[in-house]
């Protein structure tokens, strides 16, 4: 039986509420500054662009979690878990980048013409890609370190396809008649990096009983 309370503990302890806190008040602070003194739509995407890395970058240190080879056991499984703590976290990830988003709007006196659509797509496949890095690294190099690394992974492969002519083109391009594939490209990102996470986080007990019968299975 799920005890509900101890259960909410549990995810509400895994979710990085102090570096998602710090993140919104840094990046809300210098993106109202930024735009307070600027108006460029372009330069806008950029900035709220950046914020959205740097959520992401924190929102996929959730899955770092000592206990788990202890919990192993817990009527709740591994997957329910980290489905429970990534839920939490990426709602809180997204409201804290709209607010974000909003206010630069507002102050920039541009809010009906930010693409807030295409924006939101753009940061749920961003968190969804450290969450599938942050599963693959726990699964190859443990617990321990997973939610830096994983931080810096999906940091720098952001990073490296900004430099990259086609990845540019085909991922951060502005408001164009291309503005339509480019988020659907993001959507296949996001979805991918969502069903890998999925697949790595399979309870162990459930790969292990379903490892065995695979090798039953095969002629003798």
């Amino acid at each position: 039986m799920i005890h509900v309370n101890a259960f909410l503990v549990v995810v509400g302890r895994r979710t990085p509420w102090a570096a998602l806190g710090g993140v919104a008040l840094v990046c809300g602070a210098a993106t109202a500054l930024w735009a307070s003194a600027n108006d460029g739509m372009g330069e806008l995407l950029l900035v709220l662009r950046l914020d959205a890395l740097a959520v992401a970058a924190v929102t996929a240190t959730c899955l770092e979690d000592g206990t788990e080879e202890l919990t192993a056991s817990a009527p709740v499984g591994m997957t329910r878990r980290r489905v429970a703590s990534v839920a939490v976290t990426g709602v809180m990830g997204v409201l804290a980048w709209l607010a974000i988003a909003v206010a630069a709007g507002l102050i920039s006196g541009r809010t009906g013409e930010l693409p807030l659509g295409g924006l939101l797509i753009e940061v749920a496949a961003l968190i969804s890609a450290g969450w599938g890095l942050a599963a693959m690294i726990t699964a190859t190099l443990g617990w321990r370190g997973s939610g830096v690394r994983a931080t810096a992974a999906v940091s720098v492969l952001t990073v490296c396809t900004v430099f990259t002519p086609r990845t540019m083109d085909w991922l951060w391009s502005g408001p164009s008649p291309a503005w339509r594939m480019v988020h659907i490209r993001w959507s296949v990102i996001g979805l991918v990096s969502f069903a890998g996470f999925l697949l790595l986080s399979r309870d162990p007990a459930r790969r292990q009983i379903v490892a065995s019968n695979e090798r039953r299975k095969l002629p003798a």
